[in-house]
């Protein structure tokens, strides 16, 4: 019984370990296209910053032939400082994930040009199917061995409480 209880921990440390890589792809995925979407961001931050100067300019110009007040071209140089801030905002956060992706991956990315070249992945399938598959995620099949490996343990600690024969020939009457 307490071989195949360390027979199970064994099965269920090695789907625990499938299981942490599993996790840690999630992890090193989740952060790349974060930074991939941080990118796009930023793009979109410095089309819109450029066409607010655009702007701006324009309303100087009709501010001084008199077709515009002064009013509306300190609201839109003020939403361009807004926008300039989140800009800066957006690129602190796009250094952070960069540095968590380092770190994730054990390799220095600071220099790395980060692209997707993955294909779309397809859809899973219907509901059916992933029930079906569930039974095999590595975490499940890991609880399983646990319990599997807790009632040997149990099974060897009532086992202690049995009856034991021994060839040493003690007789005693009481004990």
């Amino acid at each position: 019984a307490a071989i195949s209880s360390l027979k199970s921990e064994r099965e269920r440390e090695r789907y625990l370990l499938a299981r942490a890589s599993k996790l840690l792809f999630l992890d090193v995925s989740r952060a790349f296209y974060l930074f991939l979407q941080l990118e796009k961001d930023l793009d979109n931050l410095d089309t819109l910053i450029g066409l607010s100067q655009g702007r701006i300019r324009e309303l100087k110009e009709r501010e001084r032939l008199g077709k515009s007040r002064r009013s509306e071209t300190l609201s839109v140089e003020s939403q361009l400082e807004a926008i300039e801030a989140q800009r800066a905002q957006v690129k602190e956060d796009k250094n952070i994930v960069r540095e968590l992706l380092s770190f994730l991956t054990g390799k220095d990315l600071l220099d790395v040009k980060l692209i997707d070249t993955a294909p779309e992945v397809e859809p899973s399938g219907s509901e059916q199917e992933l029930l079906a598959k569930a039974g095999t995620r590595s975490e499940l099949l890991a609880l399983r061995k646990e319990v599997e490996s807790k009632r040997q343990q149990v099974r060897f600690a009532r086992g202690v409480f049995y009856p034991s024969a021994v060839f040493l020939g003690n007789y005693y009457t009481k004990r």
